[in-house]
């Protein structure tokens, strides 16, 4: 990605997965299941590095496992982005006592992680590791795994629900692009453009928002575009702050969504994409669908091992 400052302002939210519709506050369920049992393969005293991190969700459930198995482990965590460990033990009480177990880096692109060689038993990586260039990855995660060390991966998947929501997403954030939002609120927060022109644009904007749905999204959407149009021009610039939120909180989300559209559509060009860890001497040792409560795709699994000896 040229640039993660929308995940950086998403981070700072302290969110701890990139979907909070379906998960308020960490993964559970077949997720969590499927990485405790990666962590539980790490023998004691073993060192698990999580790339791509976010807010660290993949990692706290590392915390937890070690919590409640008394086992001893070495947890740490990357991402491009700026981790907001502080927003997350505001926003996730539960999770306070997990944090101070595990080692944040500085924010660094995996393609350019500067960790020791062979020093990590277990890396993972959760609707992370896919937003790297592969082949660099790759290489990286096997420079960085012991001899019979594990690399385990769940990835977004074209066939997921998740797809289906991003889609639908895409489509609403269309409608600000289209109603003229996008390219007429930076400008009238310069004082470029008159408060009537805003109005109007605003106005056209919120009947395009009621004439496209009902979702999460276009309600909240509805909702401050109408108390927005409420202010006459007095009360609009006393409340310039709250408008420049409020668009930086659009324009991340739309930022967000292209980058996860645009890695989705990456995997349906290329469906056999995870080859790249063997072609950089990784073995494959299982993969499938991961289904959460059962029924709703969450993404694709995949785990490799670094062969003990030399091929």
């Amino acid at each position: 990605m040229q640039t993660n400052q929308h995940w950086t302002d998403y981070w700072a939210r302290g969110c701890l997965t990139s979907l909070p519709q379906d998960f308020a506050g960490n993964y559970d369920g077949e997720i969590a299941e499927f990485w405790n049992e990666q962590f539980s393969a790490v023998p004691d005293g073993g060192r698990i590095l999580d790339l791509c991190t976010g807010n660290g969700a993949v990692i706290l459930l590392a915390a937890r496992y070690m919590a409640d198995s008394g086992k001893t482990l070495q947890l740490e965590a990357v991402d491009a982005a700026r981790v907001n460990p502080e927003a997350v033990a505001a926003q996730h009480p539960d999770q306070r006592s997990l944090l101070p177990r595990i080692r944040f880096h500085e924010p660094s692109p995996v393609e350019s992680l500067s960790l020791p060689d062979q020093s990590c038993d277990l890396v993972t990586s959760q609707y992370g590791i896919e937003y790297c260039d592969w082949e660099q990855a790759a290489a990286q995660i096997s420079r960085l795994l012991r001899p019979g060390g594990r690399f385990a991966l769940v990835s977004h998947a074209v066939s997921s629900d998740i797809l289906k929501t991003m889609e639908k997403e895409s489509h609403e954030y269309a409608v600000l692009e289209l109603a003229g939002f996008f390219e007429a609120t930076p400008v009238f927060l310069t004082g470029a453009l008159s408060y009537r022109q805003y109005h109007t644009c605003l106005q056209q904007t919120l009947q395009r928002v009621e004439a496209a749905g009902s979702s999460p999204l276009l309600t909240m959407l509805r909702g401050t575009l109408t108390q927005i149009l409420s202010l006459d021009e007095a009360g609009l610039q006393r409340h310039l702050d709250n408008l420049q939120r409020f668009y930086g909180e659009m324009r991340s989300g739309r930022d967000r969504l292209n980058d996860m559209l645009r890695v989705n559509r990456a995997i349906q060009q290329d469906p056999d994409w995870t080859s790249v860890f063997q072609r950089h001497g990784l073995l494959a040792a299982e993969s499938g669908e991961l289904l959460y409560r059962g029924r709703n795709h969450a993404g694709k699994f995949a785990c490799f091992t670094r062969p003990e000896y030399p091929a």
